[in-house]
């Protein structure tokens, strides 16, 4: 079974703590209806700001190395159906974010 941070599109905006490797951490995720994008902030317990960055479908949210985020993990919204799939026809909306479409945690064991 993946891990995933347990969003649902009914109760965007919102602030939720949750450990990653270990760590908690605060993540704030908004959806901006007029785009159609989705916000994610990143932040330590002390309610420093560590990352900001939209949501990209199958794209790891955070594909560069964040001070003091673990940079073994990488966070990526797919819906695990794709992987069945040879094509990936699936984007992020309203209508699947939450129910297909999750932001799990993909850990790399080769990153230091």
């Amino acid at each position: 079974m993946f891990e995933y941070l347990p969003f649902e599109q009914s109760e965007l905006p919102i602030r939720k703590t949750f450990e990653v490797s270990g760590q908690d951490f605060e993540f704030e995720l908004s959806y901006t209806e007029e785009t159609n994008v989705y916000k994610m902030i990143l932040r330590d317990l002390q309610g420093e700001l560590l990352y900001i960055a939209p949501l990209r479908y199958f794209s790891a949210w955070n594909s560069i190395p964040i001070v003091g985020f673990p940079n073994n993990v990488k966070l990526v919204p797919i819906d695990l159906d794709d992987f069945n799939s040879l094509e990936l026809n699936n984007e992020i909306n309203p209508s699947n974010f939450g129910s297909k479409v999750k932001i799990y945690l993909m850990e790399e064991s080769n990153v230091s």
